[in-house]
């Protein structure tokens, strides 16, 4: 969100925003959201493009009844109200169990008459078997679904402008579809069709992908032991394929039966992937530098924490889009991750 708050989904059928003072708050002021009769599957912001308070006004949750339906919910918050329920949606995923739900979109750009524009904010969730459902944040009206044709999905991500949608599934290639808009910026639609960019490189299933901070590149992890960093500022629309900027083995980080199994980049360029239960920290090219799409070299590895939470599962990680002040007068970028131990959990970037 606005980088001040936290939102989390629980099993225990409750979602919880948490509001900090500062990224080193110990007395975080907590506001809790029970959902009728479902589990929290998922949450996001529903506008992660917007500037400032914005960013944390209003959130989207999937929630999965007892018999499995997926219900879809935008929620309003406020500082002096209850949350106002904007949407919902009964039956978002119809019988389908959502493994995924990001936001993109919401921030300003640029129409065809060159003045600013608002992006509207799209939701992208993905199914279990090979289904993506795209919703309109504003509405919750579904304007989009797609089938990846890949046997099994793991993760659909979706560009924090909103422009492009990438699914990892069972094989070893990655889809980008851009999603289309109106003059004005309203979200149409997706032709489901036609993927306008594929990441090939990986000799095995990529088990996530995320998109970098300004939706110029994306990073992926697979099941071949191997992170990639691609550059997808190409001209897709005359058939130029992205470019791998950099790759490499992480046999070094896996012990036994152990993969990556998420990967996430923050706004600098801090590169965190999750193996086993340890988090894994790695920057690109020379000490100092920041990633950039078009540019070039390895990856560092910066640091490692084992059992990140306490031996458990992490799973999800996500970094806040702007740097933060710490207590020390420093800053840094900071990343939240949530674990089966039921906690979340913030860490302070290392520098590259």
């Amino acid at each position: 969100g606005d980088g001040r708050a936290i939102v989390t989904a629980c099993d225990d059928m409750t979602v919880r925003l948490f509001r900090l003072d500062s990224v080193q708050s110990k007395n975080p002021h907590i506001l809790r959201i029970p959902l009728d009769k479902e589990r929290a599957t998922g949450v996001s912001f529903a506008a992660p493009g917007a500037s400032g308070t914005g960013a944390a006004d209003s959130i989207v949750t999937l929630g999965a009844s007892p018999s499995g339906e997926a219900c879809l919910t935008r929620y309003a918050i406020s500082a002096t109200a209850a949350p106002e329920v904007k949407f919902q949606k009964k039956r978002a995923m119809d019988s389908k169990r959502s493994i995924s739900l990001s936001c993109g979109g919401g921030g300003e750009g640029t129409g065809t008459s060159g003045a600013p524009i608002r992006i509207p904010p799209v939701v992208v969730s993905s199914a279990d078997d090979t289904e993506v459902r795209m919703w309109a944040a504003d509405t919750g009206l579904e304007i989009a679904r797609l089938d990846t044709l890949q046997f099994k999905n793991h993760n659909a991500a979706i560009s924090p402008d909103g422009r492009f949608i990438a699914a990892a599934a069972f094989t070893a290639d990655v889809k980008i579809w851009e999603v289309l808009r109106s003059k004005q910026g309203a979200p149409l639609g997706i032709d489901a069709k036609h993927a306008v960019m594929l990441l090939k490189g990986h000799r095995g299933a990529v088990h996530w992908v995320a998109f970098t901070h300004d939706a110029k590149g994306a990073v992926t992890v697979s099941k071949d032991r191997t992170m990639k960093l691609w550059n997808i500022d190409v001209r897709y629309g005359v058939n130029e394929d992205p470019k791998v900027v950099a790759s490499m083995d992480l046999s070094g980080e896996i012990t036994g039966a152990q993969m990556p199994t998420r990967v996430a980049v923050s706004p600098s360029g801090v590169i965190a992937v999750v193996v086993g239960a340890a988090l894994v920290f790695y920057g690109v090219g020379e000490p100092g530098s920041e990633v950039k799409a078009g540019g070039s070299g390895g990856f560092r590895r910066l640091e490692r924490v084992e059992a990140a939470h306490g031996g458990e599962e992490v799973t999800w990680m996500e970094w806040a889009r702007q740097a933060h002040r710490l207590d020390d007068g420093t800053e840094a970028d900071v990343l939240a991750t949530a674990g089966a131990d039921r906690k979340a959990k913030l860490w302070r970037a290392p520098q590259l």
